[in-house]
């Protein structure tokens, strides 16, 4: 499948008013992608069946060196007399590529094609507003974006969020506007989705405070009045060990697209010893508890997003979505 043209960036969203310092040195450093963030052409990944065949220039008569070959859970193939190439994380010419430089060592000028064997599906997690919330595994050949997720999803609840949805990347977390998508048909939002993504489509009106990173139990805490960054933590059973207590992060407004966002740094060291005021925080509010020390808002959604992934797909597991 093509994806869409690819549309020029808006800003990234960041947080005004926030009180982190510039982020030191080289670290990696991520922002909330604007929804006309596209990937780059499909990479192969393990499980895919690839079909095989090498033409040799020299051969006397026709050669069967046509093999189907599945990517196996190390993410090698081996084909004929070649052996542990890793093929997972590749595009399909660059893996041909490779084979060719391969087969070179003992055919002479050998002519490698590669092919998909099967369309490849992704794996995908849709959780929040939806009709039905699970696992949804779609095809690239047939659909693979966010709009082609939710129809698989049987569609939004009239609670849902339409302007404030995201889908959260390994490497990004991306604002989208499902109601621009659905009802106006701006396709700039319909995001193509990878193996790994989660699609989450809040409340109109968030009920819940996220309490994420070094915590006994990330969780959403299930809120009717503000409360405490405190309260919030004992709500996930307190602190890890290795949690940055004096550098706990209050994002106001959440991070979905059009939210006014701020961010507070709260020393919950200062406020355990009676020294410091503790914080409230609201439905939508995300409560995050480093590891070390963040210099930046983007340093902050680095260790954010994978914190935010586990913590959905633990949702799943517990509920036993199929």
């Amino acid at each position: 499948m093509t994806p869409p043209p690819v549309v020029p960036p808006n800003p990234p969203v960041v947080a005004p008013k926030s009180p982190l310092s510039p982020p030191s040195g080289g670290s990696q450093t991520l922002t909330i992608q604007p929804a006309a963030y596209r990937p780059p052409e499909y990479h192969l990944n393990v499980g895919d069946q690839l079909d095989i065949s090498v033409f040799r220039y020299d051969a006397t008569k026709d050669d069967d060196m046509r093999r189907t070959v599945l990517i196996g859970p190390d993410g090698n193939i081996s084909y004929f007399f070649v052996s542990g190439i890793q093929a997972a994380g590749l595009t399909v010419p660059e893996l041909q590529n490779q084979l060719t430089e391969r087969m070179s060592q003992y055919i002479r000028s050998p002519g490698v094609a590669v092919i998909l064997a099967q369309p490849p599906q992704k794996r995908v997690y849709v959780v929040g507003q939806v009709v039905e919330q699970g696992v949804r595994q779609l095809d690239t050949n047939r659909g693979d974006t966010l709009e082609d997720a939710v129809f698989a999803s049987k569609g939004l609840t009239p609670q849902a969020n339409v302007d404030q949805a995201y889908v959260i990347r390994k490497d990004a977390i991306i604002g989208v506007n499902l109601g621009h998508l659905l009802f106006s048909g701006d396709d700039t939002q319909n995001v193509v989705l990878q193996t790994g993504d989660v699609v989450y489509v809040p409340e109109v009106v968030q009920q819940q405070v996220f309490v994420l990173g070094y915590v006994e139990k990330p969780t959403p805490v299930a809120v009717s009045r503000p409360i405490t960054v405190t309260e919030a933590i004992a709500s996930a059973q307190g602190f890890r060990v290795g949690a940055r207590k004096s550098d706990v992060q209050v994002i106001h407004g959440g991070l979905g697209t059009g939210a006014q966002h701020s961010v507070e740094t709260v020393d919950m060291d200062a406020v355990l010893a009676g020294k410091g005021s503790d914080t409230l925080v609201q439905r939508g509010d995300i409560v995050y508890v480093p590891s070390t020390l963040l210099g930046s808002w983007n340093e902050v959604v680095a260790q954010l997003t994978p914190s935010l992934m586990a913590m959905f797909e633990a949702v799943f597991i517990s509920a036993a979505v199929p």
